[in-house]
């Protein structure tokens, strides 16, 4: 009985719940056609570690080297969102680091371990000319803070950056249409029933 009744709500209200579908696909194409391209930044950081002896009497040194560097990298994953590090990168970027909270600021570059030398870094440009500067910048910073490292005690690692990857975010258009239809359909359909159980409570005083 109740659902002949849905039935026959989204009949007598399928014209404002269509409406509401195709507003709601409107104000999205518009949203993302005036919301500007950006462009995300991939690439990788092997860790490699310098003094060793490559000679057959040192390969069982192999296992406490790739100990090593795994334990290495652990420090150094976190180096990118070190605030000093994020600073350099952003430097001269059309980036504005002042809006952003210490905790968004940490998130601002992304990355992850993939194996115990393998790093990947991604972050977000707004166009490709930014891209390149901030992973100019960020692989100096980097290699810098290596650097002071060295001054207080030796570091028997150096950093291999990959050249970077660089893609467009494009939306998918088809999924933003059926997705903001469906959305829309829905709030004109929850509408069509709060008017409807409305009606009836008001009759039945």
């Amino acid at each position: 009985m109740e659902l002949a009744r849905l039935f026959l709500i989204i009949k007598k209200n399928i014209t404002l719940i269509l409406s509401s579908g195709v507003i709601a696909c409107v104000f999205s194409l518009v949203f993302f056609n005036l919301k500007p391209l950006t462009y995300r930044v991939f690439f990788a950081i092997t860790t490699c570690q310098t003094g060793i002896d490559s000679s057959a009497d040192f390969q069982y040194d192999n296992y406490y080297s790739q100990q090593a560097i795994s334990i290495f990298n652990e420090s150094l994953k976190e180096w990118p969102r070190d605030p000093q590090i994020v600073k350099a990168a952003f430097e001269q970027s059309q980036s504005d680091l002042e809006r952003l909270s210490p905790r968004q600021r940490k998130r601002i570059i992304s990355v992850k371990k993939l194996a115990p030398n393998y790093l990947e870094i991604s972050f977000i440009a707004k166009d490709e000319r930014e891209a390149r500067l901030i992973y100019d910048n960020l692989c100096r910073a980097l290699e810098q803070k290596l650097a002071d490292l060295g001054k207080d005690k030796i570091v028997w690692f150096k950093l291999k950056f990959s050249q970077p990857l660089i893609t467009q975010n494009q939306w998918n258009i088809s999924l933003v249409i059926i997705v903001s239809f469906l959305s829309g359909a829905l709030a004109g359909l929850m509408i069509s029933l709060l008017r409807h159980y409305f009606k009836l409570a008001l009759s039945s005083k």
